[in-house]
């Protein structure tokens, strides 16, 4: 058994854009390096994307993390030297991409690296490229994005509408008076280089992480429903931006609670840990991409079957019920049971799809080695379900039942965790009663802030078609002023 390293707080890597540091010290820092290149022909390296165990999961030296443990990353440099063809090839690439930095950061505000790719295509793969960037920016104790690296802009926002978020960020590293303030807009894209973020109007109750793209009906109803929460949208693995962006809400809004609901899977559960502490990749920046907060909300497999039972033998019964008066409740339960016994099938497929050997190695030697599972216990109960009888599923099985699953779960699970009441936008075929009542205040004076008083002559019967006109003027009351209740 290999022998256990015994980290200090002096040997942790933990880079950050936002220090900002000066052009000269950056062109300092990669002139150093690339003369011990040139006088020494040999260099000590802290290789960024490293597969050796240098990241760990461990508590935080910092004093106001104290206590909250992150993937953790190490400096143990390994020495490259010009001994064998691949080794001059490596050092070949690292110069190229040295001189191309020093010349655009000293000339120009932005560094576009698909330039230096594109220049070098023969020496360069795209994948090969971010890792050697990465490699030059961390031997030099600099975070990627000071070099000039922009991070994916992937993610989206969507915001309540009681809230309005302002956020302030630096469209370009290399010019710290460029710094800029702007509203997010709902569905925009998750900005990059976030420095501040303030909500005005309201405070924000909750945050609502979401793994999918294709969820993007099941998140404009949550919009409508919940007017004070807000909806990040991860659109698949989360991006550096995505992850910067959610950190800096959460050290923002320290009341706010943070739910994350991704696939019932192991790919779903490795994004909430990215999101919460971190991954291997990007150990150097943790600090500043981790959502301490953060919480995994489901579905679990328990949910989704109670939840499809309930569904099918509450709320869908009593529609058939509605629609055909007629039908006996011997007749209405058969119907249940046969709808209940469809769904049931095609869950079954879902739930005993097997685990592969690769996500039982990433549950073996990702999860339980780094650790994240003692501090999840309901996770680490998942997990070992899914190694043990499969039961994967993604979040579209939740619209198995009937359309517009997966919005009722979300909506309901998010108010059941906040104790919030989802406000719905009315629907004047449904409210035409309290339409025509709240259309007669309108007519006689009354405002919402007032108490309604009762008319003069609420005992007088009205004949059946003055009664259908005040119900139509109520109906078209209610859709100039888009009455919310």
């Amino acid at each position: 058994m290999a022998k256990k390293e015994l980290w200090t707080p002096q040997q942790r890597i933990a880079l950050t854009w936002k220090d900002l540091p000066s052009r000269s010290i950056i062109l300092q820092k990669l002139h150093e390096l690339l003369n011990t290149i040139d006088r020494e022909g040999e260099i000590w390296v802290d290789i960024a994307d490293s597969k050796s165990r240098l990241a760990v999961f461990m508590e935080d030296h910092e004093e106001h993390l104290r206590g909250y443990k992150l993937v953790t990353r190490y400096s143990k440099p390994c020495k490259k030297k010009m001994s064998s063809t691949r080794s001059m090839v490596w050092f070949v690439k690292v110069k190229i991409l040295i001189e191309y930095m020093c010349q655009h950061i000293g000339d120009s505000a932005n560094v576009n690296f698909r330039q230096a790719y594109y220049r070098n295509y023969a020496c360069f793969k795209a994948p090969q490229l971010r890792n050697l960037i990465n490699d030059i920016a961390i031997t030099c104790r600099l975070h990627p994005t000071s070099l000039g690296v922009d991070p994916a802009e992937d993610g989206k926002v969507f915001i309540g509408r009681r809230l309005a978020v302002q956020v302030q960020r630096i469209p370009n590293v290399f010019v710290q008076e460029s710094i800029t303030t702007a509203i997010l807009t709902n569905g925009c894209a998750i900005p990059s280089r976030v420095l501040r973020v303030r909500a005005t109007k309201a405070n924000v109750r909750a945050v609502v992480v979401v793994e999918h793209k294709n969820v993007g009906t099941a998140l404009g109803w949550v919009e409508k429903n919940f007017a004070d929460v807000l909806i990040v949208m991860t659109q698949g693995f989360p991006t550096w931006a995505t992850r910067e962006f959610l950190h800096t809400l959460c050290e923002t809004w320290q009341r706010t609670r943070f739910l994350c609901y991704t696939d019932h899977d192991f790919q779903g559960i490795n994004i909430f840990t990215t999101l919460k502490y971190g991954c291997i990749r990007t150990a150097w920046a943790s600090d500043i991409m981790s959502c301490r907060r953060l919480e995994w909300a489901g579905p679990s497999a328990d949910e989704l079957i109670n939840f499809h039972r309930s569904r099918i033998f509450g709320s869908w019964r009593d529609e058939r019920a509605k629609e055909k008066p007629s039908l006996s409740e011997d007749a209405l339960q058969q119907m249940a049971d046969k709808k209940w016994k469809a769904v049931q099938d095609k869950l079954n497929v879902s739930l005993k799809k097997k685990s592969t050997m690769k996500e039982k190695d990433l549950y073996k030697n990702y999860f339980k080695r780094m650790g994240f599972l003692d501090r999840e216990p309901e996770l680490l109960a998942e997990l070992e379900d899914m190694c043990e009888h499969g039961s994967k599923f993604g979040l579209s099985a939740l619209s198995e039942a009937y359309d517009g699953g997966l919005e009722e779960f979300v909506v309901t699970k998010t108010a059941s965790l906040t104790n919030a009441v989802p406000e719905r936008r009315a629907n004047p075929s449904d409210l035409r009663s309290q339409g025509a009542i709240l259309f007669d205040a309108h007519r006689t004076g009354i405002t919402s802030s007032s108490p309604v008083r009762q008319r003069d002559d609420e005992s007088q019967v009205l004949n059946s078609s003055q009664v259908q006109d005040r119900l139509a003027e109520a109906d078209v009351f209610l859709d100039q002023c888009a009455l919310r209740v």
